[in-house]
């Protein structure tokens, strides 16, 4: 149907067709034939007539994506793509180059729309057909790939067609007639089977349509027709895209699914090589639009969340964007992805306030009788927060030397001869992170039989004749000592009660604890045992709330 040529001679023949003829209502599509060739289709939106045909290498992409508003003029309705599959050159990615077409058509105003490889094949079969059927009663359609059959339900909804893959199985013309009838049409009363396949005069398809299906409509197509319909494909997308905004239905048009692969990963700066870890994914054929979140915990540590693309090929990963995690004013970072219906991607991270740590004051106002200072930790590394109140009067509120709701990280460096706590050891130079001990929390709800050691601990895990779990660390002067947790968290509870007698001008001899962490029952008992333990070694009770 069409010659391959250079970009070159592509864009000279569109320059001096298009601009010379007044056509009022143009309507391009642009779609990959595979990996290293695009084709361009124009059509006379008003005559349903092909304007220009033709296809193109990657070549000379960037020269097209320059020429784009000299060629597109405002006569041009719309612009569909399906080019998943091109990988141009000159570009990151794919994903990178559908972008900038997007946005090259926005700047000029022109309308546009991206299909996944399946739901335009979807969206063209039942032109094809001239599949038409009332909203809720279904079709089922019969994709015949060359390994397997693929068999979709599909219903008409106010939105379009919802379809769902049902079976797909490699097809024996041996096997029992009314098990393969009952297998394909399940609880379904279809409307129309279509049965599309690239043999369509071939035994096995006479044996769907005569015996398997015999008792049903249906419509045999050739695949390899496809391509008749373009004229009729564009027509019926251009006027939905002319008019969805006013809520008009497109009958034919399948309800959008994701065509690609995504995955967003948390960062970690605090090991050498950074570590990812995988927290959303979107696969391939999941509904749009979209929107996923996920959370990561507060840390003084910079970290990054990256959003990319994974080929279904290849598994080459693509980083699309990245981001800096929100470190101090917030209890944790929330990380959203939003995909649109033509699946493309972003992520935001927005600051997240624990609804237990917002809720803490008027919590203890209702709970307790007597108005000990308490302390609420939480998160992963660990965070405290210290509730008081001013005399015996007043509520309950936060202690804005303590940080205010967001609070101090439990942590301790023995970098320096006399030890640094929270924040603090972020502002120290070249502190050894060997010299930081952290996550005491955690490691407090292991049991001594089960400690797993994070990779990013620059401490160790040891024990002794008296002491099941020990931490390990260098100190300022080189030498290595070794602490249980609990005598290392009454250290980290020492700076608390400083912190309470500046503000209230007495040390309390009493201590409430809120434990904003999820551990099982037993684990809690560890935690709740060694924080005993720690206040203890500094002379003062304490309660659980």
């Amino acid at each position: 149907m069409s010659q391959r040529s250079s970009m070159s001679n592509v864009l000279s023949t569109l320059n001096k067709l298009i601009p010379k003829k007044k056509y009022d209502s143009l309507v391009a599509f642009f779609r990959s034939k595979s990996d290293k060739t695009m084709e361009v289709i124009i059509v006379e939106f008003d005559s349903k007539k092909f304007i220009y045909v033709n296809e193109f290498t990657n070549k000379n992409v960037k020269k097209f994506i320059d020429d784009i508003p000299e060629i597109f003029s405002k006569n041009f309705l719309a612009v569909f793509f399906q080019v998943c599959l091109f990988k141009p050159n000159g570009f990151k990615h794919n994903l990178e180059f559908c972008q900038i077409l997007r946005d090259s058509f926005t700047a000029l105003k022109i309308r546009t729309y991206f299909f996944s490889i399946p739901d335009y094949l979807y969206t063209h079969l039942f032109i094809a057909t001239k599949t038409k059927i009332q909203l809720e009663e279904e079709v089922i359609l019969l994709l015949d790939n060359p390994d397997k059959l693929n068999v979709f339900h599909c219903k008409l909804t106010k939105a379009g067609y919802e379809k769902e893959m049902i079976d797909h199985f490699v097809f024996d013309p041996k096997a029992d007639v009314n098990a393969l009838q009952e297998n394909i049409i399940r609880s379904t009363n279809p409307k129309k089977i279509i049965f599309a396949t690239y043999k369509p005069k071939s035994k096995n398809t006479m044996l769907f349509k005569n015996q398997i299906l015999k008792d049903f409509v249906v419509d045999v197509f050739d695949i390899r027709r496809l391509c008749e319909f373009d004229i009729q494909f564009l027509y019926e997308m251009t006027i939905w895209i002319l008019n969805r905004l006013s809520g008009h239905i497109a009958k034919h048009l399948f309800m959008p699914k994701c065509a690609r692969h995504y995955a967003v990963y948390f960062v970690s700066f605090e090991t050498n090589p950074p570590s990812p870890i995988e927290i959303l994914s979107v696969m391939p054929s999941e509904a749009l639009p979209l929107v996923k979140a996920a959370y990561v915990g507060r840390t003084s540590h910079p970290r990054q969340v990256c959003l990319a693309s994974i080929d279904p090929l290849t598994d080459e990963i693509h980083i699309i964007q990245e981001l800096d995690l929100i470190l101090n004013k917030c209890h944790a970072t929330k990380v959203v992805l939003t995909i649109d219906s033509e699946s493309f991607p972003t992520i935001k991270v927005e600051s997240y306030l624990l609804p237990e740590i917002f809720g803490m004051p008027n919590m203890l106002d209702e709970t307790l009788k007597f108005k000990i200072p308490v302390i609420g930790i939480y998160g992963t590394p660990n965070f405290s927060v210290i509730c008081y109140c001013k005399n015996d009067k007043s509520g309950y509120e936060y202690m804005k030397s303590w940080n205010w709701i967001y609070g101090n990280e439990l942590s301790i460096t023995f970098h320096n001869k006399k030890p640094v706590f929270g924040a603090a050891i972020h502002e120290l130079k070249d502190c050894n992170p060997s010299t930081v001990v952290h996550d005491l929390i955690k490691i407090m709800a292991m049991s001594p039989e089960n400690v797993k050691v994070e990779k990013f601990w620059d401490f160790k895990i040891t024990k002794d004749e008296k002491n099941p779990i020990l931490l390990e660390f260098d100190t300022f002067d080189g030498t290595r000592k070794r602490a249980s947790p609990a005598f290392l968290m009454a250290m980290l509870i020492r700076q608390h009660l400083k912190a309470i007698e500046a503000e209230i001008g007495e040390k309390p001899n009493e201590l409430g604890f809120c434990l904003f962490v999820n551990y099982s029952e037993e684990e809690m008992e560890r935690i709740k045992s060694q924080i005993k333990e720690s206040c203890n070694l500094l002379k003062i009770s304490c309660v659980f709330i």
